[in-house]
């Protein structure tokens, strides 16, 4: 391995662990992204979820904070 592109921590709240990352170790906090089942695969989670991914980075360590939720249930 040359390089790594990035490190996913998954989260059980975002906005909270974004501020410790931000403010308390000084990351630079960049682009939030959201998702669904379309990433479940690749985030190796069982559909039906919404994910949400905060992107922060520091002296070239780019952290992804990862929240996810599972979708409200449907009802007929």
């Amino acid at each position: 391995m040359t390089a790594l592109a990035h490190v996913g921590l998954c989260v059980s709240d975002l906005d909270r662990s974004q501020r410790f990352y931000a403010e308390g170790l000084g990351f630079e906090v960049q682009e939030r992204r959201s998702g669904g089942d379309d990433f479940a695969a690749v985030a190796e989670v069982e559909p039906p979820v919404t994910l949400v991914a905060q992107f922060i980075v520091k002296d070239g360590t780019r952290l992804e904070l990862l929240q996810r939720a599972p979708k409200p249930a449907t009802t007929a």
